[in-house]
């Protein structure tokens, strides 16, 4: 009992003269992660002393009524007391050895530690390789699609002078078709009035027919006479429908060279095929009604 006592003095000497470092500062990190083990290992040892210090004096008192136990109070104080010279072998090598074991701690901290800087190196040497490769990703990327925008920009002001081109020759085209068809409105008016005309001159043929069998009967229509002079007038004005004619016939067929040309270009498409022949059995017909006519008339 005096033993665990004198143990207990000693243990709190200890831990007075342990607090002066405490006091201390401390300007690393590390020294002070070790001193605060260090110091829960220490508190540690001296609770465990004093609770088995409390254990034994316990215990103490009860070995000497040893006799008024039981059995198995019995065994169980035999067992606690082989525990407690356990426990008191234990505090005393670990109160032997608490400087080899702060060394050997100290160790595995710095262990970690250089292991930490290590991690974070690497962590560091990533992170620039990563941003640096993810730079040169994205500006490529950018490139291409830089690249691609110019592309599609000249494309579409290709495409936009090819629609304008093609709206200026379709403009043409329809004017050309817009006089097309007044010359064929004026075709037409001309056609009647050769029609007309002929009609007049069967007229005539039958008067003078009347009136060579019938001089003597015969009464002078002046209403006929103005129709000479008005013939003749037409008869000029035909040879003009005729010089029309010619003309329009050589554009009819300058328009279908270029369009021959322009479907050579551009390549053979159905639909224009198709068109073409339209138009040029509509032009053919009206060149035979119009020739018709005009043999009819002369």
């Amino acid at each position: 009992m005096k033993e665990g006592k004198q143990k207990v003095a000693v243990n709190h000497g200890d831990s007075k003269n342990n607090k002066r470092p405490r006091e201390r500062k401390r300007n690393s990190a590390d020294n002070n992660d070790q001193h605060n083990e260090l110091l829960k290992y220490k508190q540690s040892f001296y609770i465990i002393r004093k609770t088995i210090n409390l254990i034994k004096n316990h215990y103490s008192n009860k070995i000497n009524k040893a006799d008024s136990l039981r059995e198995r109070e019995r065994k169980h104080l035999a067992h606690l007391k082989r525990e407690n010279v356990i426990l008191e072998d234990k505090c005393t090598f670990y109160a032997e050895h608490v400087e080899e074991l702060k060394k050997i701690y100290t160790e595995q901290i710095k262990l970690k530690n250089s292991k930490i800087e290590n991690l974070q190196d690497e962590l560091d040497q990533m992170r620039k390789a990563t941003e640096s490769e993810v730079e040169s990703n994205s500006t490529r990327i950018l490139k291409l699609r830089e690249d691609q925008i110019e592309r599609l920009s000249q494309q579409l002001d290709s495409i936009n002078g090819l629609y304008h081109k093609q709206v200026d020759s379709n403009k043409k085209l329809m004017k050309e078709i817009e006089e097309l068809n007044k010359s064929i409105l004026y075709l037409n008016n001309k056609i009647q009035e050769e029609k007309n005309n002929r009609d007049n001159v069967r007229r005539r043929l039958k008067y003078y027919k009347r009136y060579t069998k019938n001089k003597k009967r015969f009464k002078l229509n002046f209403d006929v006479l103005i129709d000479d002079e008005e013939s003749a007038r037409r008869e000029e004005e035909g040879d003009i429908c005729v010089s029309v004619l010619c003309h329009l016939k050589t554009e009819l067929d300058m328009i279908d060279e270029e369009n021959k040309k322009k479907t050579e270009k551009r390549g053979p498409n159905h639909g224009d095929k198709n068109w073409n022949k339209n138009r040029n059995k509509y032009i053919d017909k009206e060149r035979i009604k119009i020739e018709s006519n005009n043999n009819n008339f002369f």
